[in-house]
């Protein structure tokens, strides 16, 4: 006679039951998947951020998480800052824009080589991540999976999930259905990042078309032959005052119609300037003392009516006697130069509207450098502030510093823009020691 083996009932119901657990985790992934993918292609255009937040707290929830974390690349793929968040009320605060170099590098360097990784304790972290760990300590992160988000074979950003308040054992099937929704969000989030940049190139095409209709001399000379027009106007005005109320010195009136004199002729030297700029004959230059050019251009300044009380030293540094110069250029240049320096403290108290101007020699290069003290430059602007038709002012036709880039290069030179640590903008233009005669 055959013995039959049976399964005792409590075996098969426990088998039973960890099979319809089974089934049902997988129904609840399936539905929590359809309706992320629902949320992202029916409403990402609208409020992106609101909609990724959204759909992190539903993963958290669902899955019992405490955080979700999202981080995207700047533009150059220098930083990666945090993006978009969701945490449970209570959980130690985040700040957003919180960058992972320097904070986090061992999970930068994974990310950026495309590698996932998991931890259910900070102790499993590698001894080269001791920062990492420190900093993940300090916000409460007791277990963690993080997956690289991924685009046309480029890491754009990461998705990171969290538990806070206890350790977390992550097995095989969370660490593939975490996967899965990495998955949908770098096609969503990816998706938006290039209609974005659609979007960008678009604008400038845009843009250079508009140039090539305007023309690029005709921007140029609008916003060159302002300043000086400027000049001859308050010139004339004060002395139109001066004489209807009785009080003109003949002295005053000759020292006005110097300054009328002088500013038309700078404006006839700019439309000259131009049309070679822009013509085929060589600008022409000269061996020059530089310090005397910048001193010319101060006088200019410091003769202008509208110059809202700025005050302009010049810090003259020990340069080569003589230095090859297109002598207007020069001081077209730096009259842009601290012209926008005086629009940038317009919201500065008066007696802070310095602006220092410095030359100097050293390392085989000759330097004027223009500060100011006034609120800086946008960071998101940095990159393209020498673009023409970029302005960061609504009464700017953006050509100054265009034109300041294009006369510094016309020299073989360069030009370069920065904030300072203790406020304001430091612009400094560098010549090749092979200018000196």
């Amino acid at each position: 006679m055959m013995n039959h083996t049976h399964e005792s009932p409590p075996v098969c119901s426990m088998l039973r039951g960890a099979a319809r657990d089974k089934l049902a985790s997988a129904l609840r992934l399936q539905r929590l998947l359809t309706e992320i993918s629902t949320r992202f292609i029916t409403s990402l255009e609208t409020d992106t951020t609101d909609i990724i937040e959204s759909a992190q707290r539903m993963i958290c929830e669902a899955l019992d998480l405490d955080r979700s974390t999202l981080w995207l690349f700047s533009g150059d793929d220098v930083e990666m800052a945090l993006t978009c968040y969701w945490q449970r009320p209570g959980s130690p605060p985040l700040r957003r824009n919180f960058v992972t170099r320097g904070n986090l590098p061992w999970a930068d360097r994974q990310i950026r080589d495309g590698r996932h990784f998991h931890f259910s304790s900070l102790s499993e972290l590698p001894t080269e991540a001791e920062r990492d760990r420190q900093i993940l300590g300090q916000y409460g992160t007791r277990s963690n999976v993080t997956f690289p988000l991924v685009t046309h074979g480029r890491v754009f950003g990461a998705l990171a999930f969290a538990t806070l308040t206890a350790e977390h054992h992550w097995t095989n099937e969370e660490v593939t259905s975490l996967e899965l929704i990495a998955q949908i969000f770098s096609h969503a989030i990816g998706k938006r990042l290039a209609e974005e940049r659609a979007d960008q190139l678009r604008d400038e095409i845009r843009r250079t078309t508009r140039a090539a209709m305007l023309g690029e001399p005709a921007a140029v000379l609008a916003h060159e032959i302002n300043q000086p027009l400027t000049t001859i106007l308050a010139n004339a005005q004060a002395a139109r005052r001066f004489i209807t109320q009785g009080s003109a010195d003949a002295r005053e009136i000759i020292a006005i119609l110097d300054d009328i004199i002088l500013a038309d002729k700078r404006a006839a030297e700019l439309i000259r300037n131009l049309r070679e700029m822009f013509g085929d004959k060589p600008i022409h230059q000269e061996y020059l003392c530089l310090n005397e050019v910048v001193a010319e251009a101060c006088a200019l300044f410091a003769n202008d009516p509208s110059n809202d009380g700025v005050i302009l030293r010049f810090d003259p540094g020990q340069l080569p006697p003589r230095i090859k110069l297109a002598r207007v250029e020069i001081q077209q240049l730096l009259v842009n130069l601290i012209t926008n320096a005086g629009h940038a403290m317009r919201d500065t108290a008066p007696e802070q509207r310095r602006i220092l101007i410095q030359t100097r020699s050293g390392d085989g290069m000759i330097q004027l450098s223009v500060r100011d003290h006034g609120h800086g430059i946008p960071p998101e602007h940095l990159d393209r502030i020498f673009e023409p038709f970029h302005t960061t002012r609504s009464d700017g036709l953006g050509m100054g510093l265009a034109i300041c880039r294009r006369i510094a290069e016309a020299h073989g030179g360069t030009l370069k823009a920065a904030n300072r640590g203790t406020g304001g903008a430091i612009f400094t233009f560098s010549l090749p020691s092979c200018a000196v005669e």
